[in-house]
C-alpha cells in the first residue's frame, strides 16, 4: 500500500499525517511551535530545534505505519515568509526571523523606498509588508550589516528544511512568493531587488513547480525521521494553497476560509490581473493548467479574538468547547452588542469593559462569532459584485473546529458550509502534492478524487437547532 506524508508547518503548530493513496489516515501528530521574544515587537526561533521537532513528528507517524505499507514522498507546507540568514555550509547565522516580527514594521516603506507597493505588488503577487523577507533583508542591511554581510545564503525556514531533508537547494513557486525575490509570472528571480538586496543570483535555491520533486531523504535524515533513504521529498505551496487542494477548493467560484492566526480567504481566479487590481494577495496555485489563487486576509485576527476570549474566560486555557457553551446560553436576540473585532481606538479589556455594561458574556461571545461572520459575508458580497462568483465555500483551520462558528458563517453568509478535514486540510493538500511528485496522481483534481476525503455540510439557518435562535441578519 502507498502513502504519504504532508506536513503544515502553521504559525501556531506543525501537523503531520501519513495518509494511503486512498485516503485512510494512518497515522497523525502535532506540535505547538516554540518562539522567541528577545525585545518588544521581535518574534524569532531557532530553526534547528524546529526542524527537530518536525523530525519527531515525522518519526511519530512512521512509527504508526502499517508494515504493509510504503512511505513513498513526503511534501511540506505552510505558512511560510519566515527569514533565515545562513553562513557558507548553509548553517544559521541567527535565528529564524517570523512573518510575525515587526522589528521592521516602522521603517520598511524608507527600506524599500526604491520601490513602490505597486511595483512590488506587480512584480511578485503581494504588496510590500513589514513583516516578511524583502523588508527583514533590508533592515538587516541598514542596521546589522556585520552580520547581513557575512551571510553567504538568504533563505527561509522552509528553504533549509528542504534542504536538511534532502541536501537539495530549491523551493517552489508558491512559497517563492512572500519570499519576495521572485517574478512571479516568469518564475524567475527579479534581478532588480537582487541588486537592491546584494544577493548573488548564484546563491539562490532553485525554483520549481508546487508537486515537483526536490530530491530524496538522505542518510542522515533517514536516521532523524525513521523514513528510507530514498524517500521522494516533494515541492510544497503556502498554507492557504495547500489547505485548499486538500478540501478540493480548486475551481473558479470556490473559496476556501482559512480561519487560523489570520483569517485568509482564498479563492481561484482566471485572471491574475483582476486580482491585482483588488489589491489582493496572489498564488501561483495552479498556473497555467489551471487558475491562479487570489487571497485576502484579516491578519492577525485569531490572535485577537484569543485575547478576547481570555478577558471573558479569565485566562482560561482556550477551548472552543467553552466558547461554544457561552454562545449557545445565550437567549436574547434583540440584544447582541455591534462587536467591532477590528476596531483599535480602545484597548480589548477596555472595549470588554464597555460592552459588559450593557451586555452579558454569553451575547458578547455570540457577537464576537458573527462579526467575523459579517466581514466575510461583505467579501463575499463585494467579489459577487466585481464578477467574481462564490457559490461553494469550505472552512477550515482551529477555528472550524468549533461547533458552533461554522454554522453562523453558514446562516450570516447564506450560503452553505463545508467541512473537510479542518485542522489537517493542508496536510492533505501537502498529501497530493507528493502523490503528484511520485507520479500517482495526475494533478490535484486527480488526488483529491482518489483520496474520496469526508465532508460535512452545514446548510444555512440551522443555528436555531442549536442555540434556539436564529442569527442577526444584520
Amino acid at each position: 500500500m502507498n502513502c504519504f506524508i504532508g506536513l503544515d508547518i502553521g504559525t501556531s503548530a506543525i501537523k503531520c499525517i501519513l495518509i494511503s493513496e486512498s485516503g485512510i489516515i494512518l497515522g497523525q501528530a502535532k506540535a505547538k511551535n516554540i518562539f522567541l521574544y528577545p525585545a518588544a515587537g521581535r518574534v524569532e526561533y531557532n530553526v534547528d530545534e524546529r526542524y527537530n521537532q518536525i523530525c519527531n513528528l515525522i518519526r511519530n507517524v512512521v512509527q504508526q505505519n502499517p508494515s504493509t505499507s510504503q512511505v513513498r514522498a513526503l511534501c511540506i507546507t505552510g505558512a511560510s515568509g519566515n527569514g533565515l540568514l545562513l553562513d557558507k555550509d548553509k548553517k544559521p547565522i541567527e535565528n529564524a526571523v517570523s512573518w510575525l516580527d515587526l522589528r521592521a514594521e516602522a521603517t520598511f516603506n524608507e527600506l524599500l523606498s526604491p520601490f513602490t507597493s505597486k511595483y512590488i505588488h506587480s512584480v511578485t503577487g503581494w504588496p510590500k509588508i513589514g513583516s516578511f523577507p524583502f523588508s527583514y533583508f533590508a533592515w538587516m542591511k541598514e542596521n546589522k550589516p556585520e552580520v547581513y554581510n557575512s551571510t553567504d545564503f538568504f533563505a527561509t525556514d522552509f528553504i533549509y528544511f528542504n534542504y536538511r531533508m534532502s541536501g537539495c537547494w530549491a523551493h517552489d513557486t508558491s512559497t517563492a512568493t512572500n519570499f519576495y525575490l521572485q517574478e512571479q509570472t516568469s518564475q524567475k528571480y527579479h534581478q532588480p531587488f537582487l541588486d537592491f538586496l546584494k544577493i548573488d543570483i548564484d546563491t539562490l535555491p532553485k525554483i520549481v513547480k508546487s508537486g515537483e520533486p526536490i530530491g530524496a531523504i538522505t542518510a542522515q535524515a533517514s536516521q532523524e525521521t525513521g523514513l528510507p533513504e530514498g524517500t521522494v521529498v516533494v515541492a510544497g505551496s503556502f498554507d492557504h494553497p495547500s489547505a485548499a487542494r486538500g478540501t478540493g477548493m480548486t475551481r473558479i467560484g470556490d473559496l476556501l476560509l482559512s480561519c487560523g492566526t489570520s483569517w485568509v480567504g482564498f479563492f481561484p481566479v482566471a485572471s491574475r490581473e483582476a486580482a491585482l487590481e483588488r489589491n489582493m494577495l496572489i498564488d501561483p496555485f495552479l498556473n497555467p493548467a489551471g487558475p491562479w489563487g487570489a487571497m485576502f486576509s484579516f491578519a492577525g485576527v485569531g490572535v485577537t479574538i484569543t485575547e478576547y476570549f481570555n478577558l471573558l474566560f479569565n485566562n482560561a486555557p482556550f477551548k472552543f468547547n467553552k466558547f461554544d457553551e457561552a454562545v449557545m446560553a445565550s437567549k436574547n436576540e434583540n440584544n447582541f452588542p455591534d462587536f467591532d473585532i477590528l476596531q483599535k481606538e480602545l484597548s480589548p479589556k477596555e472595549y470588554l469593559l464597555k460592552m459588559l455594561n450593557n451586555h452579558s458574556i454569553p451575547e458578547i461571545s455570540r457577537s464576537i462569532m458573527e462579526s467575523m461572520a459579517k466581514l466575510m459575508r461583505n467579501r463575499i458580497e463585494y467579489f459577487r459584485k466585481e464578477g467574481m462568483p462564490i457559490t461553494n465555500v469550505s472552512m477550515v483551520g482551529g477555528f472550524s473546529e468549533s461547533k458552533v462558528w461554522p454554522q453562523i458563517l453558514a446562516d450570516v453568509m447564506e450560503v452553505p458550509v463545508n467541512l473537510i478535514e479542518g485542522e489537517y486540510a493542508g496536510c492533505l493538500g501537502a498529501s497530493i502534492l507528493s502523490g503528484m511528485g511520485v507520479g500517482l496522481f495526475k494533478n490535484e483534481y486527480d488526488g483529491f478524487s482518489k483520496l474520496n476525503i469526508n465532508c460535512t455540510t452545514l446548510e444555512p439557518n440551522q443555528i436555531n437547532k442549536l442555540t434556539g435562535y436564529s442569527t442577526s441578519p444584520t
